[in-house]
């Protein structure tokens, strides 16, 4: 026996692991909206049962003290909404709040949320999470559950509402054989060479020659902005991301429920500046006259948004129109259907490959930690294992 269930208003009794026997009445709620307990720590689980049975008779022969009615015992459901309004979205960029969002919907409160949040079980978290690997999702959709959950519930932990973080002894699952990681497949110098021929008949060529040659971030390559790129020195300054958000504006145009936004990078390591190639001063120079071109045909329709990737009115470029060019120019080079993030590791591997040190190439691409570096990017390559091959002499 760890613990006596009672009725409302009747306190209760539990069992801590040291052994002792702890009574407890609720008494309200603090200046602070916490939950006040009485409490009191007995060895005899008699002296418990009596110590709680007269606090409460106390309390009923006083004509000024009343019983109060215990709260309503959140659910987890109501957790999440809890704490997704007032600790994730004051606190966080609006992409990681629509994230944290879009799981607690998706995943959590489906399967989870009529749960009590006192009461939710590990193995109930573990069970979600291992049905959720089995339906087809992938070992970092998987992972980010997990991720969300455990957030959340710390957050419960914190403020009293519960006393341990049950998410914190589940273990992640992972399928051996998952091929999530489509994005970071790469292309050969050959398929690269292949595609960049048939791409630079297609006006947005210098956003794939970017992305090839720079490693940025394909949010990063959507906000960048022309006061951003200094020829005469050959670098870009990166301060700024894209990202594409959905939209609270009670006012939708044209049934556009997401917006893009323009943010900080959030650490300094993405703030950094990036060397350009001659092959890309030359394709700058010429795509600068290109968009000047743009601006004269277009004439008073045409918006100086400022960026360098735009439109051929001058608008931004929404990442998933990008996408559906790049799909388009593959299929056209007869090439396989690469990710568009494929050519941030496509720049990394080619640079590994020309052994480049691998803290050089981290700092390029933005990237705060070596071996997160390694363990993404660095995968060996055929060529790096034949090449290693060729230096063993055995003849």
């Amino acid at each position: 026996m760890s613990r006596e269930r009672n009725r409302k208003g009747e306190g209760s009794i539990y069992q801590r692991k040291d052994g002792y026997w702890i009574s407890q009445i609720y008494v309200g709620k603090k200046s602070n909206g916490k939950h006040d307990y009485k409490r009191k720590s007995f060895k005899d689980y008699d002296e418990a049962v009596a110590w709680k049975a007269t606090v409460l008779a106390d309390q009923q022969l006083q004509p000024n003290i009343t019983v109060p009615e215990p709260p309503k015992e959140l659910s987890f459901s109501d957790w999440l909404d809890l704490w997704l309004r007032d600790h994730v979205k004051p606190n966080v960029r609006p992409r990681t709040w629509e994230n944290h969002s879009y799981i607690v919907n998706n995943h959590l409160k489906p399967t989870l949320g009529h749960c009590s949040l006192t009461a939710l079980e590990a193995s109930q978290l573990q069970t979600l999470l291992n049905d959720k690997l089995q339906s087809g999702l992938s070992n970092r959709m998987v992972e980010l559950i997990l991720i969300t959950a455990r957030s959340a519930l710390r957050k419960a932990v914190e403020e009293g509402h519960v006393t341990v973080n049950i998410a914190d002894t589940v273990h992640k699952p992972r399928k051996e054989d998952d091929n999530d990681n489509t994005d970071m497949a790469y292309m050969s110098p050959t398929e690269m060479a292949t595609f960049l021929a048939i791409a630079k008949e297609d006006r947005l060529c210098i956003a794939f020659q970017l992305l090839l040659g720079t490693g940025l971030r394909v949010g990063e390559l959507l906000a960048l902005r022309w006061v951003d790129v200094d020829l005469d020195k050959k670098i870009i300054n990166l301060r700024l991301s894209a990202v594409r958000i959905r939209n609270d504006d009670e006012t939708v145009v044209n049934g556009n429920n997401y917006k893009v936004i323009l943010q900080e990078a959030n650490r300094k390591d993405r703030q950094r500046q990036i060397p350009l190639n001659s092959h890309l001063i030359k394709a700058l120079q010429r795509w600068k006259v290109y968009q000047d071109y743009d601006r004269q045909l277009t004439g008073d329709q045409y918006v100086d948004t400022g960026f360098v990737v735009t439109t051929s009115k001058g608008t931004a470029v929404l990442q998933r129109n990008l996408t559906r060019k790049f799909h388009q120019l593959l299929v056209k080079a007869n090439l396989p259907l690469y990710s568009l993030f494929s050519l941030r590791k496509t720049f990394a591997v080619q640079l590994l490959e020309m052994d480049v040190r691998p803290e050089v190439i981290q700092e390029l691409m933005g990237i705060d930690s070596l071996d997160y570096f390694m363990e993404k990017y660095g995968g060996v390559s055929q060529k790096s294992k034949a090449n290693a091959v060729e230096k063993i002499g055995v003849g």
